[in-house]
């Protein structure tokens, strides 16, 4: 027997099965462009149990045409069609449309600062949402980043929680945060988190900058962020490779010369130890 539902105006919670998104989905005859990222993000939070209903459902406009909601309903049914609760409202004016997704949208500051009652500096969630990336390299090398993928508000609580000790020990010992670019934050966060006192007086070296030589792995960061600009994706993971570098070179009590592209961007053994798991790759 199809599915069918009201042409009046309703609001209820449903249980998603395979023939109920399948049904919505075959109203979905004038919607915007699918968008594939979104989709994938969805279907990584329903993987990852990360699902919560909430007053953003599907939409049905009273002529029958699905108005909101094909991305939930595509995420649902690449996941297997789960049982999972979504709203569902029917029977909405056709021209409703238009005032779907014009409010100010919330920025992941927006978001972790309900989720965990704290105000997050943004500079934090900023350096932890690009360490969440750096595992996520073919090789599995901290150094290889994954720019692509958008952290859910949801995994970064996660990473956040994960990472608090690296978090207030490297943010604690910066005197100006803006020194230090997002890039080189995030590795400085990893590195307080496995070897918080060592951590500590290397931001220290790098942003005062005192008795410093040109074979100290500090010197060579402060100079890397006093020569060179940030900005995109590229200044970015430079950022964080030049860090790991002197970071490594710390760790081994190496000397340094000029810093090479070529370079192993991979975290030494003795700082890989000392990172928690964090269950959302």
């Amino acid at each position: 027997m199809p599915v069918t539902f009201s042409r009046t105006l309703d609001a209820a919670f449903v249980t998603a099965t395979k023939e109920i998104v399948e049904a919505l989905l075959s109203m979905n005859t004038s919607n915007r462009a699918v968008g594939k990222n979104a989709v994938e993000r969805l279907v990584r939070q329903i993987k990852d149990g990360l699902w919560v209903p909430n007053n953003q459902g599907v939409g049905l406009s009273k002529d029958g045409d699905l108005l909101d909601g094909q991305h939930r309903l595509l995420a649902i049914r690449e996941a297997g069609y789960p049982p999972l609760k979504f709203l569902l409202v029917t029977g909405l004016d056709p021209n409703a449309v238009a005032t779907i997704d014009i409010g100010k949208k919330r920025t992941h500051h927006d978001t972790l600062k309900l989720l965990m009652n704290l105000d997050l500096n943004k500079h934090v969630v900023a350096a932890i949402g690009y360490l969440a990336n750096a595992r996520l390299g073919s090789l599995g090398n901290w150094g290889l980043v994954d720019s692509t993928r958008r952290r859910t508000a949801a995994e970064l609580v996660v990473w956040i929680e994960a990472y608090e000790r690296g978090i207030s020990t490297a943010f604690g010992a910066m005197g100006n945060p803006k020194f230090f670019r997002m890039g080189s934050k995030a590795a400085l966060i990893a590195y307080a988190q496995a070897q918080p006192g060592e951590a500590q007086e290397f931001i220290r070296q790098v942003e005062v900058g005192e008795m410093l030589t040109r074979h100290m792995p500090a010197y060579h960061l402060r100079q890397h962020l006093l020569t060179t600009s940030g900005g995109g994706a590229a200044s970015q993971s430079a950022d964080f490779a030049v860090t790991v570098r002197c970071i490594n070179a710390v760790v081994r009590g190496e000397a340094m010369r000029l810093w090479k592209n070529s370079m192993t961007q991979d975290w030494c053994l003795a700082i890989k130890e000392g990172q928690p798991h964090v269950d959302t790759d």
